[in-house]
């Protein structure tokens, strides 16, 4: 009995096929992840742009001793922290009492947020705050980035007016706040 030599192996043109098929699906699932961590860099100014819409809206009920503030906490996660200006008994100054952890905003490393232009920062070295951070939690709270404070009356900005800089896997947005009405600006700037 003979053996039939005709079937042996796979065809020239079956091995571009398979070549092509799978060079196409991987290209599909490498595009797809930085895709949807572009994706992120989008939400996460997204949602801080509206903490700080709603952060001006809740100010006034609040006679603006309440504001908003973005914290990087154990140097891992970014999150947004309320805070209440408090009364200091023994010196007769003021204090921030943090209130509650609301929103995260990534994690370090993936998204970074850096402070550009504008006031809240006085000194220019990174030191936006204008009153001690004490009160329960303190210590949890982290290394505050950026802090935003607005009037009752008329909404604006009373700290934090400027642009942050929110950047992430291949893209950059800017996020500014005017003082003269606290109005909220997202840009794409890559």
């Amino acid at each position: 009995m003979m053996k039939d030599n005709t079937n042996s192996g796979f065809s020239l043109i079956e091995l571009i096929i398979a070549m092509t098929i799978l060079l196409v699906l991987s290209g599909m699932i490498f595009l797809g992840s930085d895709s949807a961590r572009r994706k992120e860099t989008e939400k996460y100014a997204a949602a801080l742009g509206n903490a700080i819409l709603m952060a001006r809206t809740a100010s006034m009920s609040k006679a603006g001793k309440w504001r908003l503030g973005l914290y990087l906490k154990e140097k891992e996660y970014y999150c947004i922290l309320e805070s209440e200006e408090k009364a200091s008994g023994e010196s007769g100054g003021v204090y921030w009492e943090s209130r509650s952890e609301k929103v995260r905003l990534g994690h370090a490393g993936a998204v970074d947020y850096e402070w550009v232009s504008g006031s809240g920062d006085p000194d220019g070295e990174g030191n936006v705050s204008d009153g001690a951070e004490t009160g329960e939690g303190s210590l949890e709270k982290g290394k505050l980035i950026h802090a935003w404070r607005f009037d009752r009356d008329t909404g604006s900005c009373m700290e934090g007016a400027g642009t942050l800089k929110v950047t992430g896997v291949g893209r950059t947005r800017t996020i500014t706040v005017y003082k003269e009405n606290g109005r909220v600006d997202i840009s794409n700037v890559k």
